[in-house]
């Protein structure tokens, strides 16, 4: 086994007896590193399971955009789809009204969160959340998607949400 290996399951067995190290912090530095593997991934698992240690908090606006991406791929994560929504829009926008937006404020909104969009399952998003938590940011989404997202809420025979495939979202029966 090699030194960094060693290191890194020392800290987590430490951590786990004691529960002292800010997950966040420690994703952040090891991620920067991208050596610390075991560590990456033990963090990355803790912010899944506990996600209220990161989101919901002012944590999250100081989140490098790379780590963000990371945390939103991962399947385990035990947060409602409307609040990674909700946080996703916190991050990127810190609470700014969009109704207020420029265009310039609009563009540069758009091209910030165009990689994340494609990692939020709207289908997992009531269509009362939707019209009054995504709805507001509608000019964000890409036209495909709004269409299909309408069509997955309105049609009643759309029944699975392909989440790999960008380019045709539903799938019909």
């Amino acid at each position: 086994m090699v030194l960094s290996e060693c290191i890194q399951r020392f800290l987590i067995e430490d951590e786990n007896k004691s529960s002292q190290y800010d997950h966040i912090e420690l994703l952040k530095m090891v991620f920067q590193h991208g050596t610390f593997i075991i560590l990456e991934n033990h963090c990355l698992k803790t912010i899944c399971q506990i996600p209220n240690i990161l989101f919901g908090t002012d944590k999250i606006l100081l989140l490098p955009a790379q780590i963000l991406a990371l945390l939103l791929k991962q399947d385990d994560l035990v947060l409602d789809e409307i609040e990674i929504w909700n946080n996703l829009i916190r991050w990127a926008t810190v609470n700014k009204d969009p109704s207020k937006w420029t265009n310039d404020e609009l563009n540069l909104m758009e091209k910030t969160l165009s990689r994340f969009i494609p990692l939020i399952r709207f289908h997992n998003i009531s269509s009362e959340e939707y019209y009054v938590k995504v709805l507001p940011y509608n000019d964000l989404l890409p036209e495909n998607l709004k269409n299909e997202i309408l069509k997955f809420y309105l049609v009643t025979k759309v029944h699975r949400w392909d989440h790999n495939h960008q380019d045709s979202l539903l799938m019909l029966t």
